[in-house]
């Protein structure tokens, strides 16, 4: 029987700046399964974790075995991985460990990797993203890829990249250098029962560097929804947002299972004024791209300005307290 190759998914469990703990879980359903007389054997994942390794930073590598978990009939094979002194995902310090590990069935290997990947430590706390422990305020400049000169602006400008739905070459490329994406996806799944835009937000939460998956307004409530029940617990702590017009009042109420919203102005437009109201979630600012592309470093001081123009739009109100923006989109 001929080898398979297979993309597991590593979520980052219960982890403290002492100990982390990992599962590699194999999606594909079904598992490839050798001739007969071993069907009804489960599958199980083995391997190694060797790292961390930065291009930025000396560290001491260590190699860890996986433990495979049991896996029942028709479940996901599972194999868990526990790593002391665990080095996290930052922009500043790109750390990523290389996962070499094989699906086996009765002892025979039919599926195996060799991938790198990094942990990224991401969250929501009240109006604000935080990354590593700390605020983090993304200024995001929209690119059509990542080629090498554009890594080496983004750095000097200390701004995230803006991409429309990236590939796996990219963000493994942004997860090596540092370089935090922001992912918008395709109006295309506007349509469907969910389940392929569930799969991409696990595609996409697999590299450290995207931070956010960014949901267009076209794409129904529900779609949305169903696509995070697909994903599960797979999709880890990748963000989701969703585009949301802000030239009209804010949709404030129930807005589960989403983490942040994207509001979107013409260039040189302020929000509506009950956009003022403290909003329930986090709200990112976003200028809606021009007829041409800007360099990055351009779209750069466009995110300044948009953050000043809404900065002393959120001063002018007498009536509610100005709150803080928790990102700038730019292209």
């Amino acid at each position: 029987m001929s080898q398979a190759g297979f993309e597991p998914v590593v979520l980052l469990g219960r982890a403290s700046d002492e100990r982390a703990e990992l599962l590699v879980i194999d999606r594909r359903t079904p598992t490839p399964l050798p001739p007969e007389d071993a069907a009804d054997v489960p599958p199980c994942i083995e391997g190694l974790l060797n790292g961390p390794q930065c291009g930025r930073a000396t560290m001491l590598p260590t190699v860890v075995r996986l433990e495979p978990l049991p896996t029942p009939r028709g479940g996901l094979a599972m194999a868990r991985a526990i790593l002391t002194e665990p080095a996290f995902w930052q922009p500043e310090v790109p750390a990523r460990y290389r996962l070499q590990a094989r699906v086996t069935v009765a002892g025979r290997e039919v599926a195996s990797c060799d991938r790198w990947f990094g942990m990224r430590r991401t969250g929501i706390r009240g109006r604000s993203l935080w990354l590593e422990g700390r605020r983090f305020v993304p200024r995001a400049v929209g690119l059509g890829g990542l080629p090498a000169t554009a890594i080496a602006d983004l750095r000097l400008l200390a701004a995230a990249a803006l991409i429309a739905d990236p590939d796996a070459a990219t963000c493994d490329r942004a997860t090596a250098e540092g370089i935090v994406i922001i992912a918008r996806l395709p109006v295309a799944w506007e349509s469907g029962d969910g389940r392929m835009l569930g799969e991409r937000l696990v595609a996409l939460a697999g590299s450290a560097a995207v931070l956010m998956a960014v949901i267009p307004a076209a794409v129904p409530a529900h779609v949305v929804a169903a696509a995070v029940a697909v994903a599960g617990r797979s999709r880890g702590t990748l963000l989701l947002a969703r585009e949301v017009d802000a030239t009209v009042p804010p949709p404030f109420g129930p807005l589960a299972p989403i983490d942040c919203l994207v509001a979107t102005l013409p260039r040189g437009a302020l929000p509506h004024a009950r956009w003022r109201q403290a909003p329930p979630l986090p709200v990112m600012a976003a200028w809606e791209p021009g007829s041409d592309p800007l360099p990055a470093a351009a779209s750069r001081t466009d995110c300044d300005r948009l953050q000043a123009l809404l900065a002393g739009w959120g001063q002018d109100a007498q009536e509610h307290p100005p709150w803080e923006w928790a990102g700038y989109l730019v292209g």
